[in-house]
């Protein structure tokens, strides 16, 4: 196994997906900010990496030729062959810890050089093996779907504002029930519909909530988001 702490990590891009991910090696301590360097056009998105110690470059040619690993933090239109790569796709999350990965092995990797990729990034994500091809609908669940539970934190905020709560505590009421959810439905055993039964008591206000969300047509509007960004992949 080779020793992440003995090497350089370089990332060609450097966007908020290579931020978070860069972010979450970090702070997990496997790798120095000193021995993470960032290339990006823009100096201007270069300066959130600088504020935490990572060194930063325009030059995409000073990653490849300092680095001992690189994460190319763009979208792929096309890779060398005979090139070690591990196409992989993060979601946000991984900038506290929480994220998930979706990875898939190219031809030309040891089993060694494999495993230090998968050690890399499973310090700040879960990491899910998969075939390339199911990569499209895998980023359309994961990759996309923080965005729409942000809108469902803000957006639940905003009806518990509108019947007296402070802003504050609606958005981390909000928020703590989204994290809850998703760990309980990971944690346990029973399938979500069982757990959303659990949930909704015979005459009760959830089943009253529920309906109002069939309604407006929630459950084939989630299916449509992943429709129209799998087909964008």
């Amino acid at each position: 196994m080779l020793d992440l702490k003995t090497k350089t990590v370089g990332f060609v891009g450097g966007g908020n997906m290579a931020y978070a991910v860069a972010m979450g090696i970090v702070k997990a301590g496997l790798v120095d900010p000193g021995n993470v360097l960032v290339s990006n056009r823009s100096k201007g998105k270069l300066q959130m990496f600088s504020k935490e110690g990572i060194q930063v470059t325009q030059d995409n040619i000073e990653v490849f030729s300092k680095c001992d690993i690189i994460v190319l933090a763009v979208k792929p239109q096309a890779l060398g062959k005979g090139s070690k790569i591990v196409r992989s796709l993060p979601n946000t999350p991984c900038l506290v810890g929480a994220g998930t990965i979706m990875i898939s092995r190219g031809n030309n990797l040891t089993d060694d050089e494999y495993e230090c990729v998968k050690v890399l990034l499973s310090s700040c994500a879960e990491c899910f093996e998969c075939p390339e091809k199911l990569l499209g609908p895998a980023s359309s669940v994961m990759g996309c779907a923080p965005a729409y539970f942000f809108v469902a934190i803000e957006s639940l905020a905003d009806g518990g504002v509108m019947h007296g709560l402070p802003r504050d505590l609606a958005l981390k009421l909000a928020s703590r029930a989204v994290m809850g959810a998703g760990k309980l439905a990971l944690e346990s055993d029973k399938h979500p519909e069982q757990l959303k039964d659990a949930v909704a008591s015979p005459g009760g206000t959830t089943i009253r909530g529920l309906y109002a969300l069939e309604k407006a047509g929630f459950r084939s509007a989630l299916i449509d988001a992943v429709n129209a960004t799998t087909a964008k992949s």
